[in-house]
């Protein structure tokens, strides 16, 4: 599975405040989702009383972080508040490959803030699928920001190699020669690559084949009304593997 390198620990208002200034990922998880999740909102415009709610602040902490994030990055913000003023003056935003999205009579600038980021992710999703599937390799399917790749276990070195130069090439064409670097994550069978976000659907998903596998009969008189109602579920995503000894899934590459 590759995924791109993610920096929500090096943001120089963080560490001292939350974290120890070596804090990685692994060492520090919990923070680094809820820096994640942020560091994210404040780029779509999270005001300082979600970003207290989310980072456990008071308000009047997140309002002066808030003010660092705005004058440490303060080029983002100019490009980010430019775009809105786009999207509101001229009722239009395009990707850089040229697909259109058009503004409603009522717009929401956390919207137009947000499109530069999904949309253009988007784009080098898509051509890193297409230079993958071109070159040979065994594409199953796109997974948010990453691509889950198949190869046997023999072949996974070279092919993860070039997944992820596809997916640097993808990101340089999109962002004029900038280069969005990788991790990856490699799967062998019969394990199957688990999302922790996932495991609860998972779970609740085999259960219910279980259940139909076991009475069948039973199942297929019961409304679909009722089991909705048996078995509330939230939305996950869950990527599975083929049951080949010789075959782990892996690659995944996003923005």
């Amino acid at each position: 599975l590759m995924t791109p390198v993610s920096q929500h620990l090096e943001s120089p208002e963080i560490p001292g405040r939350f974290t120890p200034p070596n804090a990685t990922k692994t060492s520090h998880p919990e923070v680094r989702a809820r820096c994640k999740a942020a560091a994210l909102g404040v780029n779509y415009g999270m005001g300082e009383q979600s970003l207290a709610a989310r980072l456990g602040e008071s308000r009047s902490g997140a309002r002066e972080l808030l003010e660092k994030h705005r004058s440490v990055y303060r080029t983002f913000w100019r490009w980010a508040n430019s775009n809105v003023d786009h999207a509101m003056l001229t009722n239009v935003q395009m990707t850089v490959f040229g697909w259109p999205v058009h503004t409603s009579s009522d717009p929401n600038p956390r919207s137009a803030r947000n499109f530069p980021m999904q949309g253009n992710g988007a784009e080098m999703l898509r051509l890193a699928c297409c230079l993958a599937t071109e070159a040979g390799l065994q594409i199953c399917a796109p997974v948010h920001d990453a691509i889950l790749l198949e190869a046997s276990t023999r072949d996974m070195p070279k092919h993860l190699a070039s997944l992820r130069e596809f997916m640097a090439q993808a990101s340089r064409i999109v962002l004029d020669g900038f280069e969005v670097h990788t991790d990856a994550k490699v799967v062998h069978a019969p394990k199957r690559y688990m999302d922790e976000g996932g495991e609860v659907m998972w779970a609740r998903v085999m259960g219910l084949l279980a259940e139909v596998e076991a009475s069948p009969a039973k199942c297929r008189r019961r409304p679909l009304e009722t089991v909705a109602d048996a078995h509330p579920v939230g939305y996950s995503s869950v990527a599975k593997e083929e049951e080949d000894p010789l075959s782990p899934a892996g690659t995944v590459g996003g923005t």
